[in-house]
């Protein structure tokens, strides 16, 4: 009976140990999967705030390319114009 019992304790004690030795490695590996998670967010964070930037500048070359191209025509507008103020005034005198 002394020997089932000493059976039965060894291999509680193998049991209890690997059971012990799984949870370790499941700490481990939460730990790592943490790590890594945080470390994917902060790249992701860091590409979008590039992309932002890019963004950025995208829309102000535009503003000042819609800016330019306004001045343009207004430019335009004007020279239209007194061309046909000066085609109005020939014509008058014809």
């Amino acid at each position: 009976m002394d020997k089932i019992i000493t059976e039965l304790v060894k291999i509680g004690s193998m049991a209890s140990i690997f059971i012990a030795a799984l949870l370790v490695a499941l700490v481990i590996f939460v730990a790592w999967a943490k790590k890594l998670v945080e470390q994917q967010l902060t790249q992701k964070d860091a590409r979008i705030l590039a992309l932002e930037k890019g963004l950025s500048d995208v829309q102000e070359y535009i503003k000042g390319e819609l800016h330019q191209t306004l001045i343009d025509t207004q430019k335009i507008m004007i020279k239209s114009n007194d061309t046909f103020s000066r085609l109005e005034r020939h014509l008058e005198k014809l």
